[in-house]
């Protein structure tokens, strides 16, 4: 394993990745650290209440609360401990599995999700707190936005995906935005390359609308003549 030369060039903030046994390790911490919080607190509750008016209760109170206080930034620390690794592994598996991103359009979504489907998403061996950080580190704009709030559980990873599938890959809204993409598509000039990438872009937007069970039957009366229409006098 290659070692750094110099430790005064990490990032100031730098930890190495964790194993997925230290991984598990520290999600377990951190759930035995939360219910002894939850534990304490309650005590104290049922203390105060108990005795009210005695001074030294009071202060083995105000000592318990900073036990508590030193729970609380040992979960911060866990936490974020667990942050910079599941970001870390999901930069270097998106860079080395080359997944697409995605940013919000309905014109993307099925070749992404696709994509996504087969390298991340079926993968047994990741948890759900994994997968839902390769996904953060593959959607952009509108679609970074809608799952921003999510926290980084397991069962925030489902939620995640079928937030992007309702507002991004209902087959209506892939129709509507390919027919809508053919609509605006710019007519070519009289050159051949421009010729050939109309007819490539057309093409492509016929396929998916297939693809999307949307057959040429059922739209190509409206299309071809907005094809036609949008061809060059010497092309038709």
């Amino acid at each position: 394993m290659a070692e750094f030369k110099n430790c005064s060039s990490l990032p100031k903030n730098y930890y190495p990745p964790l194993s997925n046994d230290n991984v598990v390790a520290l999600r377990d911490l951190h759930e035995q650290l939360q219910r002894k919080q939850d534990l304490i607190t309650a005590l104290d509750a049922k203390i105060l209440e108990a005795t009210k008016g005695d001074d030294e209760i009071l202060a083995e109170v105000l000592q318990a609360e900073e036990t508590t206080s030193s729970i609380s930034s040992a979960k911060t620390r866990i936490i974020s401990r667990l942050k910079s690794t599941t970001s870390t592994e999901a930069t270097a598996t998106s860079s080395k599995l080359d997944l697409p991103q995605f940013s919000g359009s309905p014109l993307n979504w099925q070749p992404f999700w696709d994509c996504f489907q087969a390298a991340v998403d079926t993968n047994r061996s990741l948890t759900g707190v994994q997968k839902l950080s390769y996904l953060r580190a593959q959607v952009r704009g509108e679609a970074s936005r809608i799952i921003a709030g999510f926290q980084l559980t397991n069962a925030s990873y489902a939620d995640s995906v079928q937030l992007l599938k309702d507002r991004f890959g209902q087959p209506y809204k892939q129709i509507d935005a390919h027919m809508q993409a053919l609509i605006d598509l710019p007519g070519p000039t009289n050159s051949l390359s421009s010729t050939r990438e109309f007819c490539d872009a057309t093409e492509s937007h016929i396929r998916s609308l297939s693809a999307l069970g949307k057959t040429e039957d059922t739209y190509g009366s409206l299309l071809v003549p907005l094809i036609l229409g949008k061809l060059p006098g010497k092309i038709k």
